[in-house]
């Protein structure tokens, strides 16, 4: 009840429920799949072609308003880059996130391989 998050092929939009200005994680080639962890404090999501796996990112600090942007744009770019990429390999394409719930393994789904890889 935070934030809400988008995914489209410009990256990952993150709108505070303070309605304030949504941010701009600039990314490209990532699957459109995420999930949070159970407490909130982590997004998940597959990094498609990029990456053969997934990304995970600290959400602390989405739930504020974004600073400031002097150029009026609709979103507020900001640079932030995830606290851990974990591959599955070169060929991997995961999508169809779910975790645990317990938040501490992440099933997806390998479209590439047909088959479901965990990560820890």
């Amino acid at each position: 009840g935070r934030i809400l998050v988008g995914l489209f092929e410009g990256g990952i939009a993150v709108w505070p429920a303070d309605r304030s200005r949504p941010r701009l994680l600039a990314r490209r080639d990532y699957a459109f799949c995420a999930a949070f962890t159970p407490d909130g404090r982590r997004l998940v999501v597959s990094n498609g072609d990029s990456g053969h796996g997934i990304d995970v990112y600290d959400t602390r600090g989405w739930e504020s308003a974004p600073p400031p942007d002097p150029g009026g744009a609709r979103f507020v770019a900001v640079e932030q880059q995830p606290i851990q990429r974990i591959a599955s390999d070169k060929e991997a394409y995961i999508k169809d996130l779910a975790l645990t719930p317990d938040g501490r393994w992440v099933y997806g789904v390998d479209v590439a391989r047909q088959k479901v890889t965990v990560f820890d």
